[in-house]
């Protein structure tokens, strides 16, 4: 029986390769390359990078809180 990291490792290379697969012919008819930005690049960025911390700084903590430690920790 295949234990839980296997599984999600298995699952995990196969999304990556769908998503390789199915992209490629899209990355190869456009034309475009790294040097050729566009300019909602610039603009973007700035909106996932902080929506990412976000989700790491306050997210993961608050859901940590009211799933697991407030459960583990009752008041008294």
């Amino acid at each position: 029986m295949k234990s839980a990291i296997q599984k999600a490792t298995v699952a995990g290379t196969l999304a990556l390769t769908l998503l390789v697969i199915t992209a490629s012919p899209a990355v190869a008819s456009s034309g475009a390359t790294l040097a050729v930005a566009k300019p909602w690049h610039y603009w973007i960025a700035y909106v996932l990078v902080a929506s990412a911390l976000g989700i790491v700084l306050i997210g993961l903590p608050i859901g940590y809180y009211l799933r697991v430690y407030r459960l583990k920790h009752p008041r008294r």
